[in-house]
């Protein structure tokens, strides 16, 4: 009788700590990126057309601050996306290497699906280097390099 009740309780126990169990979550990277609004807005392409004239006549706050306003008001566009690049170059262009790495950090987490995110990660690895993060840069282009199968198109 005592081993029926062990191995009753034997059988009760290892079905509860099979419950206990940890389960497998879904890796972060597998989780669906969001999908953006197709086209672009009359407004957003006025405001990107201001701040490209201000770009070119040298006024890169307006320039910025035109880009900012995209990036609030249309954050589900492609023109978001391509603000967030054009933000981190002006940087970039400036030396501002911790900032240009902010928004192309931000546009590679939140735009994976963008179609100029190839150029935005070559770009974030420049800011690495001049940045003299040249380790890091090394370690991030070996994934991308493998990615192009040796092509650096």
């Amino acid at each position: 009788m005592d081993k029926i009740r062990l191995w009753a309780l034997t059988i009760v126990a290892l079905g509860f700590l099979a419950n206990c169990a940890v389960r497998p979550q879904q890796p972060a990277d597998m989780t669906p990126a969001p999908r953006l609004t197709p086209g672009t807005p009359a407004e957003a392409d006025a405001l990107w057309q201001q701040a490209e004239k201000a770009r070119k006549a040298g006024n890169v706050n307006a320039a910025v601050a035109s880009w900012e306003q995209i990036i609030h008001k249309y954050p589900n566009h492609a023109v978001a996306a391509r603000s967030y690049h054009a933000i981190g170059t002006v940087y970039l262009d400036q030396k501002q290497t911790e900032r240009a790495l902010q928004f192309f950090d931000y546009l590679i987490y939140a735009y994976p699906s963008w179609d100029g995110l190839a150029q935005a990660k070559l770009d974030r690895l420049r800011a690495l280097v001049l940045a003299g993060k040249k380790k890091a840069a090394v370690k991030e282009a070996m994934p991308l390099w493998d990615a192009a199968n040796g092509q650096p198109d």
